[in-house]
């Protein structure tokens, strides 16, 4: 009996886990604090390497700030938050952006691991664009699990495409087996085109921005760089930050894990201030309105018609705000910080204005919250705004400066109405019942550590490269020349 309990032991061990963010934003946060806290719960060592690291951390977790990236992220993300953003601002920032590799690798941490040739069990990234930086470090340290983590699906075709995983398509094959959509969802040979053009423009776009922005970043510090396609290549496991029910129903195979609906929690009162739970707890009902972790500034006249919207409504405001708004309504405070996840759950809740952030977006959907999105920068947040209208689970105001006090008041009043809460409760339900559970999550990455690579899952050929697609005009081509060529041939009839 001794015997075979230290052979069990012996089995099992602490892994030791490096993540890695160069730079990302809230919804890449949320979703790696998760993986890292089950992770720590579970009596495995973290060690999280990010800027700006999420506090939401679990105390034995080592946390290192990786200060530069940290500094011209942040600097950027002010230019888009300024009132007088332009255009012109943003791009000439972008190249600065694009090139925090360098920074990376200059930070004393990253540098204290290459000298010490550190040894991880596996690395898990969390950026998609920035993955090639924390995958040749991986390299350099030889570390044998890679895991990355996604925002969403196909958003980086050069990776997706690198995993052998599907872009734009609607079925994977993997190990024989044929991962497939709702036939609902299938895809028309015209769409088919319309996402490969789209693909090849994205891909080209990403090459050139990994080959000569990215990668002469890389080669001071690892000279053995193999490039960013040859990094993908190694990686095992993708967890996405998404969810069939949440997204399109893109399944990608065993190979991809969605993690959107790990956000799910449950409500718990006690992560609330005292203010904010007496605020709401005395209310007929509140709205809460957040336009995510970095955008606070708001234009006069933006303000104004907010303002004047929760002056006409019977219920009490919560407003996620970093700094002071002058002349409110009584029923109106403001936080600069609130535990939104429990917020959201609140049963008092009627209505969440956001500005429609991959997180704030899954996480009012697990609490069955209706939404009112209101895009701020971000291009996915108009489309996530069209998305939550055409389901049903809110309505959207494209342009604040564009509306009014009476169209802000009659959207919040209408979502918070028994139609839209009823549709967000039945979406809840289901997402309740599908999200990946921390036992499944830690299944996933306990095969990659094993050396289980479950990726990549390759449709078959002609549908991985479209030739089905590309070859049948082709052919159509050459046959009607073939037959018009016969039809000359023939002898005319007298």
């Amino acid at each position: 009996m001794p015997l075979l309990l230290l052979l069990f032991l012996s089995t099992v061990r602490s892994w030791d886990i490096l993540f890695v963010n160069v730079f990302a934003g809230g919804s890449h946060q949320t979703i790696g604090a998760y993986t890292a806290n089950v992770l720590a719960d579970n009596g495995h060592s973290v060690t999280y390497v990010s800027a700006n690291v999420p506090k939401y951390l679990r105390s034995q977790i080592k946390k290192v700030t990786l200060t530069e990236t940290e500094k011209i992220g942040n600097n950027f993300l002010k230019i888009i938050d300024d009132p007088d953003f332009t255009i012109g601002k943003a791009l000439s920032n972008i190249k600065i952006m694009l090139k925090l590799c360098g920074p990376f690798f200059q930070d004393p941490f990253v540098q204290h691991l290459m000298a010490t040739s550190a040894k991880f069990d596996a690395m898990i990234t969390l950026g998609a664009l920035y993955d090639s930086c924390a995958f040749s470090l991986a390299h350099r340290l030889k570390i044998p699990g890679r895991i990355t983590q996604f925002p969403a699906p196909a958003t980086f075709p050069a990776q997706i495409s690198s995993y052998g995983l599907p872009i734009y398509r609607s079925s994977v094959n993997h190990d024989g087996v044929t991962y497939q959509d709702n036939e609902d969802v299938k895809m028309s040979p015209l769409l088919r085109v319309k996402n490969m053009l789209k693909a090849a423009g994205i891909m080209l776009f990403e090459d050139i921005v990994q080959r000569f922005l990215i990668a002469p970043d890389i080669y001071p510090h690892v000279p053995e760089y193999p490039g960013y396609v040859a990094l993908y290549k190694e990686v095992g496991l993708v967890l996405m930050h998404y969810h069939p029910l949440v997204d399109f129903p893109v399944p990608f195979g065993p190979g991809v894990v969605p993690l959107a609906g790990t956000l799910c929690t449950e409500y718990n009162p006690q992560d609330l201030s005292e203010e904010l739970r007496e605020f709401v707890d005395s209310s007929d009902g509140f709205v809460y309105i957040s336009f995510g972790s970095h955008i606070h500034t708001l234009l006069d006249d933006e303000k104004e018609i907010l303002i004047g919207a929760f002056a006409k409504m019977p219920f009490n405001i919560v407003w996620k705000m970093k700094f002071e708004v002058p002349n409110l309504p009584p029923n109106v405070r403001t936080f600069k910080w609130v535990a939104q996840t429990t917020l959201l759950r609140h049963p008092k809740l009627r209505a969440f204005i956001t500005h429609g952030g991959y997180a704030s977006k899954v996480e009012a959907m697990c609490a069955g919250a209706p939404m009112l999105v209101i895009p701020r920068v971000a291009f996915d947040q108009f489309l996530n705004a069209e998305q939550i209208r055409k389901r049903g689970l809110g309505d959207k105001i494209v342009s604040l400066r564009d509306s009014n006090v009476d169209e802000v008041y009659e959207k919040v009043m209408n979502i918070s109405g028994p139609g839209i809460t009823e549709q967000s409760k039945a979406l809840q339900r289901q997402l309740l019942l599908t999200r990946t559970t921390e036992e499944q999550l830690l299944g996933y990455i306990d095969l990659t550590i094993s050396g289980k690579k479950l990726l990549p899952g390759y449709q078959p050929f002609y549908e991985y490269f479209y030739l089905d697609i590309i070859l049948v005009p082709v052919f159509t081509i050459f046959a009607m020349k073939y037959l018009v060529g016969q039809i000359r041939s023939l002898p005319l009839m007298s």
